[in-house]
């Protein structure tokens, strides 16, 4: 069986991509990765510059935006 799509996730609490690197090893594609901590996002998205990194507090983000994800993931508590 080959996997023709990577799977998708909305990540919350993202760090600095720990967690993030684990998710696109196994073939997730991120959608969003959200982080509070200014130092976390900006090495976040130094590591990953094709990705869509929101610096800012989670309650900002609107899962309605993001329907369809196939995966919620999140390093909490933050």
């Amino acid at each position: 069986m080959t996997m023709t799509s990577r799977l998708s996730v909305l990540e919350i609490c993202a760090g600095a991509g720990g967690q993030s690197s684990g998710l696109d090893a196994a073939g997730f594609s991120h959608e969003l990765a959200v982080e509070i901590d200014r130092d976390a996002a900006a090495t976040l998205r130094l590591n990953r510059p094709g990705w869509d990194v929101r610096e800012g507090d989670v309650r900002e983000v609107s899962g309605r935006d993001y329907k369809g994800i196939d995966l919620l993931a999140g390093g909490v508590p933050c």
